[in-house]
C-alpha cells in the first residue's frame, strides 16, 4: 500500500529551533528564533533540602488569544547515569512590564505523571499542554520551571543572541527580585530569548479528526503503514527501536483492533546475527482478507558467503501466526556481498497474486544495473523479480508505492536509487506481462513520487515532491486514461499518502470533493505528533504516524464524518471551582418533536442558566476580562428557556438539561426552523455566577448535524 520515508517522519517530528506556521493542527502563536547554542543557565527547583534551591528563567511574547501548549528546548547538566525523577513542571504567566515580569497572571502545576507533560528522559525538551488555556492579551512574561525531586539540573536553552524580538530574558533566583543575567566571563548582561514556542488552536474547534488511545511497545515505536479489512478490523504496522548498551536493535511490531480494543501483536523476531544488533524495518502493509495479510521491509541477514547488510524481508499472518517468508538474495562471492535492498510497498490481487515494489541493490534479471527498481510477485508458492525500466543515462531507480485496478493495469511510482529524486519522472506501468516507463510532465529539475492511486483505468492520481528553481515542492498529478496532467490547484505538501472513500479523495489530510481542496485539522494540540499515512475500509478512514515527548509512542486518528456531534472549547471553572460539562443524549432531527436533550452537568447548584446555540460556525472569544470562560458559538444566536440547575448549593452537582427537538417543535420562527436534515448547529450553556466577571459563565459547547 503506502510507505512513509524516514526522513520525511523525522521532519514532522524532530522539535528543532524554527519558526513554523502550523505544526499537527496547533497554530504557532510565538515561534521559536535561531538557535544560540548556549544555554540561560538553569531553570529549576531542587526539592532534596541538601541541594535546596531554585532559579526561574521567564521571557516576554505578544500574542492575542488563548496559548494551549509550550515547547522549551532544554539542557540536562545534572549528575549522570539514571535520570533525575522530576515531580513536575511549573508555567507561569506575568504581567508584562518594561523592566522585566511584573504581577503572577496565572501559576499552572504540571504533574510529572501528567500525560498533558512530556520530557525527554534526562530531560531536555519540555512540552506543556495546558488543562486550562491562558488568555494572552498582548505582551506578556512566560516561565518554565522544571521541579526535581532530588537534585537535578535543567537549562533553556537561548536564541536570537543581541537581537531579541521584545526584552531580552529575566533571571531570579529563591523567588527574589526579577534582573538581568551577566553570564561567566562576560561584562555585559546577556541580551537574548528564551528557546520557547508558544502554540493555540484554530478558531474553528470541530475537527473531522480525533486521536484514539492505542497502547505502544516502547518510548522509541513509530507506525509506518495502516489497513482495514471490510469487517471493520484495524491492523496498523510499526517499528520499535531499543538500546541494549551502545547497541540500536529495531523491531517491527503491528497494532490489531479487533473486538472493540487495541492490542499490540508481536511480529517474528529479527535475526540477531552480525554485531550491530538486530535490525528489521518493515514500511509497507496489506490486508487482503483475515488470513491473508503482508507487512514487508527490510533487514540485516548474514547471507551465504557470509556477507552481513540489509536485504528484503516479507511476512504473512495466515489468520493465527505471522510467519517470514524465503525471499530473493543478491549473489554473493566469499565475504563480498550487495545490501541495501527494500520492499516499500505492497498491492495483492488474490491470494496467489502479491506485487511488491521498492529497491535493490545487486545483479538483477533484465537490466545491467546493480541498483534497479524492485518490482516483486508472489505466485502463490514462490517470489519472481520481474524486470523494470532502466532508463538512460541514469539505470538507478527505486519505487515507493504501487496501486491498480486489475491484475493487468498497475502502476509504480518512485524516483531514484536510495531515496533519491531523479531527472525523469520515474512511473512505470504492469499490462499483465511487462513493466514499461510511462512518464508524466517533469516539474524542476528533480523528482520523486511518493504514493499512486488508481481509482479506475481512467483516473489515477499519483503524489510527491520536485525540486523547482531554488526549493522544494509538492507535485500531484493524474492520469485521464491518455495522459498525465498536473493537477492545478493541489496544495503543495509533500504527503506519502494518496487516499480514496467513495467520492472524496486525500492527499494526506487535504480533502479534494471533486471541485475544491480542504484542510481537516485534528481536534486538540499535540504540537509534536504526525499522521502521514492514510488507510480505511468499511466507512473507516485512519491515519497513523507518531507522537513525541516523552519519547516517540504510536499515533492513531480517526476522521469522523462530517464533524458530527463533537464536543468542543474549554469550559469555565466556576468562582466555586465547579468545572461543567456539555453532552448531546438522542439526535437532533427534522421531523421528530423531542428525543434530543442538551445536557450540562458539574455546574454550581441552584444557578438560573440556559442553552443558546447557533449555525454560523465557532468562535474561541474571551467571555470578559479575567473570564476563564469563552464564548464558542457565532453570532447570531438563539436563547432556549432558562431555568435552574437543582443540585445544592456550594456544590458542583448542578445540571441543565433542554430538548432541543422540544424547543424548535414548539417554538415557530426561532433560528433554524423550520430544520432542514443536515444543517449544522452549535451550543453552548449560559450559567449566573454572581462572583464572576459578568457576574455569568460559559460551558464548553458541542456540535451537532440535524438528522432527516
Amino acid at each position: 500500500m503506502h510507505s512513509l520515508r524516514t526522513r520525511v517522519l523525522a521532519a514532522i517530528l524532530a522539535p528543532v529551533l524554527l519558526s513554523v506556521a502550523v505544526r499537527a493542527d496547533c497554530l504557532t502563536a510565538w515561534p521559536v528564533g535561531a538557535n544560540a547554542n548556549d544555554t540561560w543557565g538553569a531553570s529549576y527547583i531542587n526539592s532534596n533540602p541538601s541541594f535546596a534551591f531554585q532559579r526561574e528563567v521567564a521571557d516576554d511574547f505578544d500574542f492575542t488569544g488563548p496559548i494551549t501548549a509550550l515547547y522549551v528546548s532544554g539542557f540536562n547538566g545534572g549528575p549522570f547515569g539514571s535520570p533525575t525523577p522530576v515531580d513536575g513542571v511549573w508555567v507561569r504567566f506575568y504581567e508584562w512590564t518594561a523592566s522585566g515580569p511584573g504581577a503572577l497572571q496565572s501559576a499552572t502545576f504540571i504533574a510529572g505523571t501528567d500525560p498533558a507533560l512530556g520530557l525527554d528522559e534526562r530531560p531536555s525538551a519540555v512540552q506543556v499542554t495546558l488543562a486550562t488555556p491562558f488568555f494572552a492579551t498582548g505582551k506578556h512574561f512566560v516561565s518554565v520551571q522544571v521541579d526535581f525531586t532530588d537534585y537535578g539540573i535543567w537549562e533553556p536553552w537561548r536564541c536570537n543572541d543581541n537581537a531579541p524580538r521584545l526584552s531580552t530574558g529575566y533571571v531570579r533566583v529563591n523567588g527574589g527580585a526579577w534582573g538581568l543575567f551577566t553570564p561567566l566571563f562576560a561584562t555585559q548582561p546577556l541580551m537574548a530569548d528564551v528557546a520557547l514556542e508558544l502554540f493555540t488552536t484554530p478558531a474553528s474547534a470541530c475537527a473531522p479528526w480525533s486521536a484514539l488511545s492505542v497502547p505502544t511497545p516502547g518510548l522509541d515505536a513509530g507506525l509506518v503503514d495502516v489497513a482495514v479489512l471490510a469487517s471493520g478490523e484495524v491492523w496498523a504496522l510499526g517499528n520499535n527501536s531499543v538500546t541494549s548498551g551502545a547497541t540500536l536493535n529495531s523491531y517491527p511490531f503491528a497494532l490489531r483492533h479487533s473486538g472493540g480494543a487495541w492490542s499490540i501483536v508481536d511480529l517474528p523476531p529479527a535475526p540477531t546475527a552480525g554485531t550491530a544488533g538486530s535490525r528489521t524495518t518493515l514500511e509497507a502493509l496489506e490486508a487482503r482478507a483475515p488470513n491473508d495479510i503482508w507487512a514487508a521491509g527490510a533487514h540485516k541477514i548474514v547471507v551465504p558467503g557470509g556477507w552481513y547488510g540489509h536485504q528484503i524481508r516479507v511476512d504473512h499472518f495466515d489468520g493465527a501466526s505471522w510467519s517470514t517468508l524465503n525471499t530473493p538474495l543478491p549473489p554473493t562471492s566469499g565475504s563480498a556481498g550487495y545490501s541495501g535492498s527494500r520492499i516499500t510497498g505492497i498491492k495483492a490481487f488474490g491470494a496467489n497474486d502479491v506485487w511488491f515494489v521498492g529497491e535493490w541493490v545487486g545483479p538483477y534479471p533484465g537490466t545491467p544495473s546493480t541498483k534497479p527498481a524492485l518490482a516483486m510477485h508472489w505466485d502463490g508458492s514462490s517470489f519472481t523479480l520481474a524486470p523494470t525500466p532502466s532508463v538512460g543515462p541514469y539505470f538507478e531507480f527505486g519505487l515507493e508505492a504501487l496501486d491498480g485496478v486489475a491484475p493487468n493495469d498497475v502502476w509504480a511510482v518512485g524516483g531514484g536509487s536510495d531515496g533519491d529524486l531523479s531527472a525523469i519522472s520515474y512511473v512505470v506501468h504492469w499490462n499483465g506481462s511487462s513493466w514499461s516507463h510511462a512518464p508524466a510532465p517533469m516539474v524542476g529539475s528533480s523528482m520523486r513520487y511518493r504514493d499512486v492511486l488508481a481509482r479506475s483505468a481512467n483516473e489515477v492520481w499519483v503524489a510527491g515532491e520536485a525540486f523547482a528553481g531554488s526549493g522544494y515542492v509538492g507535485v500531484v498529478q493524474r492520469w485521464n486514461g491518455t495522459s498525465w496532467t498536473n493537477v492545478a490547484g493541489a496544495p503543495s505538501v509533500f504527503s506519502p499518502s494518496l487516499f480514496a472513500s467513495g467520492a472524496d479523495l486525500w492527499l494526506d489530510r487535504w480533502r479534494f470533493d471533486g471541485a475544491s481542496w480542504t484542510y481537516e485539522p485534528v481536534a486538540g494540540c499535540d504540537p509534536f505528533a504526525g499522521a502521514g499515512v492514510l488507510g480505511g475500509g468499511a466507512g473507516r478512514v485512519l491515519a497513523v504516524g507518531a507522537s513525541s515527548l516523552p519519547g516517540r509512542v504510536p499515533y492513531v486518528i480517526e476522521r469522523t464524518p462530517n464533524c458530527a456531534s463533537g464536543v468542543y472549547c474549554t469550559a469555565a471553572t466556576s468562582s466555586n471551582g465547579c468545572v461543567s460539562s456539555i453532552s448531546t443524549l438522542g439526535a437532533a432531527s427534522a421531523s421528530a418533536s423531542s428525543g434530543f436533550t442538551l445536557r450540562v452537568d458539574g455546574l454550581d447548584g441552584q444557578r438560573l442558566g440556559l442553552f443558546f446555540y447557533g449555525a454560523s460556525g465557532q468562535s474561541a472569544l474571551p467571555w470578559a476580562s479575567g473570564s476563564t470562560s469563552f464564548l464558542c458559538v457565532k453570532s447570531p444566536t438563539q436563547r432556549m428557556t432558562l431555568s435552574s440547575s437543582g443540585g445544592s448549593p456550594g456544590a458542583c452537582n448542578g445540571v441543565l438539561a433542554s430538548d432541543w427537538n422540544a424547543f424548535l417543535a414548539t417554538h415557530s420562527g426561532v433560528l433554524g426552523s423550520p430544520r432542514v436534515a443536515g444543517a449544522q448547529f452549535d451550543a453552548q450553556a449560559w450559567f449566573r455566577d454572581p462572583p464572576a466577571p459578568r457576574s455569568t459563565n460559559l460551558s464548553d459547547a458541542v456540535h451537532f448535524v440535524v438528522a432527516p
